[in-house]
């Protein structure tokens, strides 16, 4: 045994760039392989290369690119939240734009941060909206009963101008 010390200790460089170049190479291979993943959409496609946090593909809307679900993710731009929660045995919807959220340990939902909140509840037969005048809401999980995504796409709209409005009477009064 000491003898395989004194030759381990007779090399301590080599030793040394062996491991650097050994973690190293194992480093870029791994991000190498997570951008050809990502970049393939192939964890969209395939259960087996999906991160352990489903949530994240339920929040960035690529969860509509699963085989399952017929639709695209990329007309998502926008998420926004209704979340049902009980306040003080009182239903309580509070809705806005999905901003962020943390994880527990075990990978479910710790809290949920939502920007530009309001808050709906009943009131004497009615819904009454209030907005909270804040940055942003965080709402614990193990207050959420129920949880509401909506995905929105931003389109430009671009106003008819005078000169394009001309050249489309001219073609409909040459017709």
């Amino acid at each position: 045994d000491a003898d395989n010390f004194a030759a381990i200790s007779r090399f301590p460089i080599q030793i040394f760039l062996y491991n650097l170049t050994l973690i190293t190479f194992s480093f870029a291979i791994g991000h190498l392989c997570r951008y050809v993943i990502r970049y393939f959409k192939l964890d969209r496609k395939y259960n087996l290369f999906r991160f352990s946090n489903k949530w994240y593909y339920v929040f960035s809307g690529e969860i509509l690119d699963f085989p399952n679900i017929p639709d695209d993710s990329t007309d998502v731009d926008l998420v926004f939240l209704d979340i049902l929660s009980d306040v003080s045995g009182e239903s309580v919807i509070y809705s806005g734009q999905y901003l962020d959220h943390s994880l527990t340990k075990d990978g479910d939902i710790e809290n949920i941060m939502l920007k530009f909140p309001s808050k709906k509840h009943t009131q004497n037969k009615g819904i009454e909206v209030d907005p909270i005048d804040s940055k942003f809401l965080l709402i614990p999980y193990q207050n959420i009963k129920n949880l509401n995504v909506r995905y929105f796409e931003i389109m430009e709209v671009i106003p008819d101008s005078d000169e394009n409005l001309s050249a489309d009477e001219n073609s409909d009064s040459a017709n």
